[in-house]
């Protein structure tokens, strides 16, 4: 099984083999920007991961 976000508006990331790498990877797109890149630990990600829940982000379960 694979894993991976998913925006309101639609868009994916990449298929990834745990659900604490997407929702790490969800929360490292957010926070990102061009030149800026943040990396989040797991506790803290899954912390800002429910914000982006409550604004219609998800977890995505699969296979690619």
């Amino acid at each position: 099984m694979a894993y991976r976000w998913k925006r309101p508006d639609g868009k994916t990331g990449s298929w990834v083999s745990t659900e604490d790498a997407a929702i790490q990877d969800a929360v490292q797109k957010k926070s990102s920007g061009p030149g800026l890149k943040v990396t989040f630990d797991l506790t803290i990600a899954r912390l800002l991961f429910k914000s982006l829940a409550r604004n219609g982000w998800s977890i995505e379960e699969g296979n690619p």
